[in-house]
């Protein structure tokens, strides 16, 4: 049988908590320890420069749980390394 309506709820309580936790320390080794334990595809072939701190950035200014002092150092880190604030 599948999970309980409960079961998943806490299932994703602690993703969230775990995935917010590493965003705010904007860890890449910690980051890619998230990938490997909730098995979020990574590329194949490596991460290209910066592609991971810009992924981490970016997904930071669409999270409601951080604050705007947090925003507002994603935003700073992607403007000075002439990355678009766009995440679409």
């Amino acid at each position: 049988m599948g999970e309980s309506m409960d079961t998943k709820r806490q299932t994703i309580r602690k993703y969230v908590k775990e995935r917010n936790e590493v965003l705010r320390s904007l860890d890449q080794s910690k980051f890619d320890d998230l990938c490997k334990r909730w098995l979020i595809p990574t590329p194949r072939e490596g991460w290209l420069p910066d592609s991971r701190m810009i992924l981490m950035h970016k997904a930071r200014l669409q999270i409601e749980e951080f604050t705007e002092e947090e925003k507002a150092i994603s935003r700073k880190w992607l403007e000075e390394h002439h990355c678009s604030l766009d995440t679409r």
